[in-house]
């Protein structure tokens, strides 16, 4: 995986206050040695379930700040996943088909 992605991304980071002052290239290596550690232990337990922790891992690894607590120019909450229901979903999977199937 690349190193010098994640030395950029947890940069910019702490530029922005969503993380302490910290060095970027140590907090690379320690988190991407954090992804592949689970990524080989779902691949060795042939069990993808094991990849549910990746979601958390980010804020463990780099312990990020509490919202609010922030300079960036746009609040974290405009990155965060869209809380869909199970209908929701299902209706933008059968309009993201039907479109696949128009275009064709």
């Amino acid at each position: 995986m690349g190193l010098l992605y994640f030395e950029s991304a947890i940069r910019d980071a702490v530029d922005h206050d969503f993380i302490g002052q910290t060095d970027p290239g140590e907090e690379a290596l320690s988190f991407r040695a954090a992804v592949e550690g689970l990524l080989a232990r779902a691949r060795i337990l042939n069990d993808p379930d094991e990849l549910s922790a990746l979601t958390e891992l980010p804020a463990n690894i780099l312990r990020l700040k509490p919202l609010g607590n922030s300079n960036a120019p746009l609040g974290r909450q405009e990155f965060e996943e869209p809380n869909h229901s199970g209908r929701e979903l299902q209706a933008m999977n059968l309009n993201a088909t039907s479109v696949k199937t128009t275009a064709c």
